[in-house]
């Protein structure tokens, strides 16, 4: 099972396009609550650790003591998300990936896209990533990006191999099954690959590089933006790199889609000690609203078991029919849009509210079979 901890939703930058509502920033984690969750996590149901934010190398201190008190990265896969702003220069970067590599951190993803560059400069990404190549920490790449960046940000990797000394190779997401597995066939041979892709935002979900100079291989994960948080007061729709329609929940239409499993469930850890069942946005900025448990009260194991029973299993096991009485009546949506022939079904809002609802104890007898 792996875990998501959000150690401070706090961050040095406002980013036009970031999916975390104003009205849960400014929350941390205190460390006896961060000491004790890191000592838990070395139980052996835990593989990978993921702390993020916010920008959670802002508490670098009391990030990096509590990891070398407690040891868990000796044991377990630590990974840490965050923006690239501690790397100005290149001894600064240093000194951030030592310190981190002394408290056992396994891999650092950074974020840069046009927002980001907006407030970090992509000499500070260059920066961190050499200053990373005589370490053990391994670096990857997230970037996000709406219809108007998205060349942008393309262009950005392309700058950014240049400023590494690497070649970049592309491929896309296709939403079509059949065209993934017939490219991941190709996948060992590149000119051939490279030859069958055609770069099409139209017809994927995002884009993925590998950026090699023959000895290492640098990854870059380009996915396309949503309007939460941020991205809600300053974009519009038409930024969006796929439009998606919203479908109202009712019995007929939910039948259809009762085949469809969320397939995300990772145990998230608000900076208060809140227990949410995913990371998403639309999950993380109602938590306040969501009383599903609480560390350290509510334990890890108890938690997820409380998930695997009726009626939030339906959520996790493919039983959305047996939903939809209370969906029904509640006036609810999912998204969906249609993509190279494919349905592509977003029930993230429509997971929220039921989990809201679970919260409210409103409508648990409806649920019983």
């Amino acid at each position: 099972m792996n875990v998501n901890i959000f150690l401070t939703t706090d961050c040095n930058l406002n980013c036009r396009h970031c999916g975390i509502d104003r009205s849960i920033r400014g929350e941390s984690m205190d460390q006896e609550l961060l000491e004790r969750l890191f000592s838990d996590l070395k139980e052996p149901d835990f593989q990978e650790i993921a702390i993020t934010g916010g920008e959670p190398l802002i508490q670098a201190e009391k990030l990096t003591s509590s990891l070398k008190k407690t040891g868990l990265g000796k044991e377990k896969t630590v990974k840490i998300f965050t923006n690239g702003m501690w790397a100005r220069d290149y001894r600064e970067a240093k000194e951030m990936i030592k310190e981190l590599e002394s408290a056992g951190v396994s891999r650092l993803l950074l974020s840069t896209d046009e927002f980001h560059r907006e407030f970090v400069p992509l000499e500070y990404i260059a920066n961190a990533i050499r200053a990373s190549e005589d370490s053990s920490i391994e670096i990857g790449i997230n970037m996000v990006s709406f219809r108007s960046t998205f060349k942008k940000d393309r262009k950005s990797v392309y700058k950014l191999a240049k400023m590494l000394g690497k070649e970049v190779k592309t491929v896309y997401r296709p939403v079509n099954l059949m065209k993934l597995v017939k490219y991941q066939r190709l996948s060992r041979v590149w000119p051939v690959l490279r030859a069958f892709l055609r770069y099409s935002p139209k017809k994927c979900l995002g884009m993925f590089y590998v950026l090699d100079d023959g000895s290492e291989e640098l990854f870059i994960d380009q996915i396309w933006g949503t309007l939460e948080g941020n991205a809600k007061q300053n974009l519009r729709e038409k930024d969006l790199m796929i439009r998606m329609y919203k479908i109202p929940a009712k019995k007929e239409i939910l039948s259809k889609i009762r085949e469809i499993k969320c397939e995300s469930m990772e145990i998230t850890v608000m900076p208060d000690g809140t227990l949410l069942p995913c990371c998403s946005f639309e999950m993380l900025n109602a938590y306040k609203d969501l009383k599903l448990g609480k560390y350290p009260e509510t334990d890890l194991e108890s938690f997820r078991k409380n998930l695997e029973t009726p009626p939030l299993s339906f959520l996790y096991s493919r039983k959305w029919k047996y939903l939809d009485e209370y969906i029904q009546g509640d006036g609810l949506f999912f998204e969906c849009a249609r993509v190279d022939g494919v349905s592509v079904l977003d029930l993230c809002d429509l997971c929220t509210e039921v989990h809201r609802s679970y919260s409210n104890k409103n409508f648990i007898e409806k649920t019983k079979i």
